[in-house]
């Protein structure tokens, strides 16, 4: 091991620039160096995005060197790199997506490209029926499967005028050529193909206009060639939930993740002829199952979920001995696998402690090597992280809930930051989160709140938070501050809220309804108007996250009352708006209008980002977040 630390610390002198010129939030703004690892199905090679300076590139390396071939590179910062997928060992598929404006919003269209690793040849999948229609900039090419059986062809669905919805094509990837294998008679949104590739799944999302209830039906079909029949349909918000991980090798059961009977997201085996549960595959007792586990060729291998951090479930022995391994290998830390060859025999692991940036590894089964690959940040190898511990604590209504609390090192009575994470129904871990620790290097304290609403610990306490905006979910945040006020040496009298998205929106209402219990607030690509918010959702075509229970005018108008647009003569702390002009999760007029209306009455300041995301993923437009953040809290706190 030594003799590889010492060849990781001269790789990080050569794929990252000094630190010492870096400033401490540009260092904490830094992307990941490589992200998105795949490693080919004979283990040979290595395919990763890398956060370049001038913008992100798709990479090829020999595995497990860090010695790197560009193969692309975006051309515009507002255009993004989804994923990089292996169609056998002589391709790879790159999904990009950009920001494309249409009816007063924008919306994110994904492109597909191949590049051929034998001639370095990078082509657009697509062809002159869609090219030459005027509604091309709109349409979205998805990856339906790599097909593992036909390295030459991959299948794509998108729309077709003639079907009047999306289809399904298979796809030569020398020349391009289309060749339609699946006619849309079903109005389906999405299709899905089994381990052979044979198309057999498709989602179809609709709204029952007589009831306002939002449903997603799950088809199927036994074999090729036959009609697609319709499964199972769940009413969004009210039915068990029911998402088909995968089949089983027959294609005749399918692996459904459901909340059924555990009031938890738990693995079932479904019997697809007789329509009815079998038997329960996995399931957690305290938290929901988060997802599936994937090979390269999108076959099922387990299932995953999170307590403080990602634990990983194999159903083979080989999956379970790789989990054991890791653990020998690395006992103080928490580790996953990211990528592996289709043998198990090579693999990438990320691993990281409470005080630890995460750093990427290589095992090598065949030669019997492993050791240090790369790290993830290396402009932060040398800062020392603040360790978040698990906070418990009860509401004001006596709801048990949760958190962490992280406490910058050798300041005594720190300001204290209050950071609601966004979804709403998402939720913090103990994983190391750029934002955290820039606030606890900067000398601040910062809770993190898993208030009511937060996946990921059972039916109860989602729910809980259900038509909760700006009410109960709101004050489970303060709840958890006045905790930690009373059982934690911070600053009582030093303190602000920064949140993004629906965090963001967590600090706008607050600032309005609590306008004197923090000296600032701050919100990055929060949501100040909930009613023009919903209607930026139904353009999308999504439900609107458990919002109302009913899309009716006077459930609309109530929207209204908690909604910080319409309160702003009663703000009286400072606010930081920061919102990219690209958003296309919640619109940037959220926070130009709230400011147009608001300056000159409070003192508010807005920055917009000329490109950036929802998701802060260019380094510009988060370099101008950070030093922004910075800036404000030296003034407030």
């Amino acid at each position: 091991m030594r003799s590889c630390l010492m060849i990781f610390g001269f790789l990080l002198l050569v794929l990252s620039p000094s630190s010492q010129a870096q400033t401490l939030y540009e260092k904490y703004a830094s992307l990941p160096i490589m992200e998105n690892l795949s490693i080919s199905p004979d283990g040979n090679k290595l395919a990763a995005i890398y956060n370049a300076a001038d913008g992100p590139q798709v990479v090829l390396m020999d595995f497990p060197s860090v010695e790197f071939t560009p193969l692309v590179q975006l051309k515009k910062a507002r255009d993004r790199i989804e994923y990089v997928v292996w169609s056998g060992n002589r391709y790879l598929i790159v999904a990009l997506s950009y920001p494309e404006y249409s009816s007063g919003d924008y919306f994110r269209i994904n492109r597909l490209y191949r590049i051929d690793l034998k001639t370095k040849e990078a082509k657009e999948l697509t062809d002159k029926r869609f090219s030459k229609k005027d509604y091309y900039r709109y349409v979205n090419f998805r990856l339906v499967s790599a097909l593992k059986d036909d390295p030459e062809h991959i299948l794509v669905s998108a729309y077709d005028e003639l079907d009047r919805g999306i289809s399904v094509y298979r796809v030569n990837l020398a020349d391009s050529d289309f060749d339609k294998i699946i006619v849309n008679n079903y109005k389906i949104d999405s299709w899905y193909a089994d381990n052979h590739g044979v198309v057999r799944l498709g989602l179809q999302w609709e709204k029952d206009k007589s009831t306002d209830e939002h449903k997603l039906t799950t088809w199927y079909r036994n074999a090729d060639g036959e009609p697609m029949k319709a499964l199972h349909t769940v009413i969004i918000g009210k039915s068990e939930t029911f998402e088909v991980m995968g089949l089983s090798e027959d294609g005749n059961k399918a692996y459904v993740m459901s909340d059924r009977i555990n009031k938890r997201e738990s693995l079932w085996l479904y019997d697809i002829q007789n329509n009815q549960f079998e038997r329960e595959v996995y399931s957690n007792p305290e938290y929901d199952l988060a997802g599936a586990l994937t090979n390269n060729e999108g076959e099922l291998s387990g299932v995953f979920y999170y307590d403080d951090y990602q634990r990983q479930h194999y159903f083979s022995d080989n999956g379970e001995q790789q989990t054991a391994l890791i653990k020998k290998l690395l006992p103080e830390m928490e580790s996953f696998v990211v990528a592996s060859s289709r043998d198990k025999q090579r693999f990438i692991v990320q691993a990281e402690s409470t005080t630890q940036i995460p750093v990427y590894f290589y095992v090598d089964l065949r030669n019997k090597k492993a050791g240090v690959w790369l790290s993830k940040y290396p402009l932060l190898n040398h800062e020392k992280l603040s360790e978040p511990k698990n906070i418990y604590f009860k509401a004001s209504d006596g709801m048990a809930l949760r958190g962490y609390l992280t406490m910058p090192d050798n300041v005594q009575n720190p300001p204290l930051i209050v950071f609601p994470h966004g979804g709403p129904h998402a939720r913090d871990y103990k994983y190391f989160d750029p934002f955290v620790q820039f606030f606890a290097a900067k000398g601040y304290a910062v809770l993190q709140v898993n208030f009511r609403g937060s996946a990921g610990f059972g039916n109860p306490y989602e729910t809980a938070g259900y038509y909760e905006w700006g009410k109960r979910m709101q004050r489970d945040v303060d709840d958890a501050m006045d905790y930690v006020l009373t059982h934690f040496p911070v600053a009582k009298d030093k303190t602000c809220m920064v949140g993004a998205s629906y965090g963001g929106y967590v600090a706008l209402t607050e600032a309005f309804q609590q306008p004197t219990r923090y000296k600032c607030y701050v919100s990055i690509a929060g949501i100040s108007d909930l009613q023009a918010d919903i209607a930026h959702e139904k353009k999308m075509q999504l439900y609107v996250g458990n919002i109302i229970k009913e899309e009716t005018s006077a459930e609309l108008a109530a929207l209204g009352d908690v909604s910080a647009i319409n309160h702003i003569s009663k703000i009286t702390a400072p606010i930081l708006l920061i919102h990219g002009t690209k958003d296309t999760q919640v619109n940037y007029h959220q926070s130009a209008d709230f400011y147009d209306k608001a300056r000159g009455k409070i003192d508010v300041q807005y920055i917009e980002l000329e490109d950036t995301t929802h998701y802060l993923d260019d380094s510009a437009g988060r370099k101008a977040t950070f030093k922004a953040l910075d800036e404000f809290l030296s003034k407030y706190l």
